[in-house]
């Protein structure tokens, strides 16, 4: 999904007037900006702003095309981003070992085998959360289903609900399309 923003200035030269834009694409999970034209439309003896408008975002609307194609082909290729966080409450530590390993080890390990090509960046961790930002996760579920952020965040609720025979509390939420949020140790 890609949001669309425009800002312009009218330019009046005489009896003939101009538009000046800026278009940006931003991709409406990460908000982050895939694609931008901006230009000044030819001088032409209107003052009606949709024409003008018209008229200039047409003569630079490949351009801006193409990046977006080239967004399109990149998350095709190396899945959709999201960010992930993962908190947790009660007084659980995810520096907690079971078996050899801590929790966040086995954490990582799962969402860089969850990942397309393994991508991920974890930003920031401690014993209590850990923030994982350019996420890239597939586009579809194994069913064929599209797959989105609050989907990899109850995959991955449900591991670590498996970790221990007593099973560890945990919830998962999804926070708009490219954020979602596990919860360890208790339910918010």
């Amino acid at each position: 999904d890609i949001v669309l923003e425009v800002t312009w200035t009218v330019n009046k030269v005489g009896l003939k007037n101009s538009v000046t834009f800026a278009l940006k694409g931003l991709d409406a999970g990460t908000s982050k900006q895939v694609a931008a034209a901006t230009g000044t439309g030819s001088e032409m003896p209107t003052d009606v702003i949709a024409k003008l408008l018209n008229e200039a975002v047409l003569s630079h609307v490949d351009n801006f095309s193409s990046q977006l194609l080239k967004h399109f082909d990149d998350i095709q290729k190396n899945g959709r981003e999201i960010s992930l966080d993962v908190k947790t409450f009660d007084g659980f530590k995810l520096n907690e070992e079971i078996g050899d390993d801590e929790i966040t080890d086995l954490i990582k390990t799962w969402v860089s085998k969850n990942t397309v090509n393994g991508k991920f960046n974890l930003k920031n961790s401690s014993p209590t959360f850990m923030i994982f930002e350019q996420v890239r996760i597939p586009l579809k579920d194994k069913d064929g289903g599209n797959y989105d952020a609050d989907a990899f965040a109850k995959d991955l609720k449900n591991y670590v609900k498996k970790l221990k025979p007593e099973r560890i509390p945990c919830a998962s939420e999804g926070r708009g399309l490219g954020k979602a949020q596990v919860n360890i140790g208790g339910k918010r």
